[in-house]
């Protein structure tokens, strides 16, 4: 999706967050839309607002899916689509194993200095905008 130099990759995050409402990240099973190894996320975004908020919801532990023995359908994603309708958090310290979160812009932009990861459930730093679609 992008394939961007470091400083590149600082300038575009922080101008996608300040120009943009990026309100939600679906991270995706690498191989979900073309070969194993090509990673896939879907951005949400709103045009002419800065983000306020991001909810992100990671579709990637514990799922197996390839375009012939297992492609997505949409029943799979029915837990992602009632975590968007509620909007209540399923990941937390005390519940580590929830795929949905919510960052605000700010947490967002002092996670590190390269605007670049937070912490995300289950691992220890994903990456975000700057780093897509890794």
């Amino acid at each position: 999706m992008f394939c961007l130099k470091a400083v590149q990759e600082k300038l575009f995050a922080k101008k996608l967050l300040t120009d943009f409402d990026v309100h939600i990240i679906l991270r995706l099973p690498s191989g979900i839309f073309y070969a194993q190894g090509v990673k896939a996320n879907m951005l949400f975004f709103k045009k002419d607002r800065k983000t306020k908020e991001v909810w992100y919801y990671d579709y990637r532990t514990n799922i197996k899916h390839t375009l012939a023995a297992n492609p997505i359908r949409h029943d799979h994603l029915d837990d992602f689509v009632n975590c968007y309708r509620n909007r209540v958090e399923t990941c937390s310290e005390q519940k580590t194993d929830g795929r949905w979160h919510k960052y605000g812009y700010n947490e967002l932009m002092a996670r590190t200095k390269q605007v670049s990861t937070y912490r995300g459930p289950k691992q220890a730093m994903i990456p975000l905008i700057t780093r897509l679609p890794n």
